[in-house]
């Protein structure tokens, strides 16, 4: 009676762990995919740097008017997209040559495309968390930060180029409303003298106050009063935006910095779906430091570590 030797199936488990089987032949199909895959990915980081760009001229410069450190969410952005593609590149190049190279350098290349990407993949948790804390975190005194915005409107032209594509853009007007500016000198005195007109005004706002949704001309100076030359009355005519832009911002934060979390959340996925082939192909290269042998079934796993002949998962007694 013949005994045969029993086959090991592709994928079996091993000291409590699951062990993969992986052909000689199928070793240069995993690293071509991954040179794909990572080559592929690289589109998502790159669009991640355009995003950045639009936080930073709808989200970051108008938080520079409540917050000092308004630029958060576009530099995150900017770092993880960045550091991204590094390491994509990096990946897909150990990868390329391990097609047609199967040297000892590229065994230790792979240890380290391995290393970097677990690094990065903590590195963009620990910013999906930051975003998380972020986005929900309120600051008094940002308040304070925006008053001093207005009160510099007519001195700083930046300042007032802000504030102006702010309030049109989100269609609001103050801080906690359009009569906080009634206390900001904000025209230019030299020009305007209220004092030399029949009528004293009552009530004056920036232009950029006005609400573009109302049918009525645009009264944004003597809100208060009722103007005759204008057959204006505050009851029925009022054409300014009445939201304060604190509160807007502070809803616009919130929702653009849970945005950002899921950006790097995909990120994340990302990273983790490249891990396993990249995985893979360097605990198989730990037996040979490489792969040497034509028609050789080399083995690999997702977790665990390798020294000298056995493989130690952390569950020997299994």
């Amino acid at each position: 009676m013949s005994h045969h030797k029993k086959k090991k199936p592709p994928a079996f488990v091993k000291y409590g762990r699951p062990i993969v089987q992986i052909p000689y032949r199928y070793i240069h199909l995993i690293a071509t995919l991954t040179v794909i895959y990572h080559l592929c990915t690289l589109g998502f980081l790159i669009e991640l740097i355009n995003v950045a760009h639009h936080f930073k001229a709808h989200i970051g410069d108008y938080l520079n008017i409540i917050v000092e450190n308004g630029y958060v969410m576009v530099y995150v952005l900017y770092i993880s997209s960045i550091l991204g593609i590094i390491m994509n590149i990096f990946i897909a190049v150990v990868a390329f040559k391990l097609v047609s190279h199967v040297g000892k350098l590229f065994y230790w290349l792979l240890f380290v495309s391995v290393l970097l990407a677990v690094v990065m993949m903590i590195f963009i948790l620990g910013l999906i968390f930051y975003m998380f804390s972020y986005a929900f975190s309120r600051n008094p005194e940002g308040m304070d930060f925006f008053y001093t915005s207005m009160s510099n409107y007519s001195t700083d032209g930046l300042t007032k180029t802000r504030l102006d594509i702010m309030q049109i853009e989100l269609q609001c007007c103050g801080a906690r409303n359009y009569t906080d500016w009634y206390a900001v000198n904000w025209y230019d005195t030299n020009f305007v003298k209220l004092n030399s007109m029949n009528i004293k005004l009552v009530g004056e706002v920036p232009f950029s106050c006005c609400n573009i949704r109302t049918i009525f001309p645009c009264i944004h100076h003597g809100i208060e009063s009722g103007i005759n030359d204008y057959k204006y009355d505050v009851l029925q005519n009022f054409s300014i935006n009445m939201d304060g832009c604190w509160s807007v911002m502070e809803r616009r934060k919130t929702k653009s910095g849970l945005s950002v979390a899921g950006y790097l959340f995909g990120q994340l996925v990302l990273l983790i779906i490249g891990f396993i082939p990249l995985r893979l192909l360097q605990t198989a290269s730990n037996e040979k430091r490489g792969f040497s042998l034509e028609g050789h079934t080399y083995t690999g796993w997702l977790w665990g570590f390798y020294v000298g002949g056995k493989r130690h998962t952390g569950d020997e007694n299994q």
